[in-house]
């Protein structure tokens, strides 16, 4: 890694999307092996999709494995809730909605 020294240090990763949660375990990893203590992590889209076994979803299954809080600023059902009553969206709306049915948690 670069920058400051993690030995000894609280730090929180910042990411800008989680789907499967794989850079966020990787980063884990080399923060834990530099002597880190990883104390939570911030996204900034959750794609609130569910892992392979469907049993819950992504941001649960990276919480659960490193025993941290994972909290994000916007998911999935935000984006479709601020673009449902535009028109110019219709499109993106449909396919986005499409894929929320099949791959994610849905939030009403």
């Amino acid at each position: 890694m670069v920058g400051a020294p993690l030995a000894e240090r609280r730090v929180v990763i910042v990411d800008d999307v989680l789907t499967a949660g794989t850079a966020v375990l990787e980063s884990a990893s080399l923060i834990r092996e530099a002597g880190g203590d990883l104390v939570g992590i911030l996204v900034a889209l959750d794609r609130q999709e569910f892992v392979e076994d469907g049993s819950r979803t992504a941001v649960e299954s990276v919480s659960e494995r490193l025993a941290v809080p994972v909290e994000s600023i916007a998911g999935l059902s935000d984006v479709v809730r601020c673009i449902q009553n535009d028109p110019g969206y219709r499109d993106t709306l449909r396919k986005l909605t499409s894929y929320q049915r099949a791959h994610c948690q849905v939030f009403e």
